[in-house]
């Protein structure tokens, strides 16, 4: 379970990491316990909600500020058509096998 969890964190945007963050301390700045698991004290309750802040801040920037097309990508060049190819059809063993009698029949 945790190397899917390390997965999904692996290919997850930073800004929208730093964000998620963000919300979580900027929650836990106004909630005393989270579950039974987390207790929160006043004094870290105080410095929650600025980290919180600059966290989905600092996420915020980064997400807007990102392009919207990948790096390496040609966004002025127009797109090429698509033109009709033929492709050619699947061949499973019995046409192999036929195809492969007509051909030897024809060469004796």
């Amino acid at each position: 379970m945790s190397a899917e969890i390390i997965d999904a964190l692996k290919d997850t945007p930073i800004p929208t990491i730093l964000i998620f963050a963000g919300l979580f301390f900027i929650f836990l700045a106004f909630v005393r316990k989270v579950g039974g698991v987390i207790e929160v004290q006043p004094a870290q309750q105080k410095w929650s909600a600025p980290i919180g802040l600059a966290l989905l801040v600092f996420g915020l920037v980064l997400a807007l500020n990102t392009p919207s097309e990948p790096a390496g990508s040609n966004a002025g060049s127009p797109t090429p058509s698509v033109t009709s190819t033929n492709t050619p059809q699947p061949v499973g063993c019995a046409t192999f096998f036929t195809e492969g009698a007509i051909l030897n029949n024809a060469q004796n």
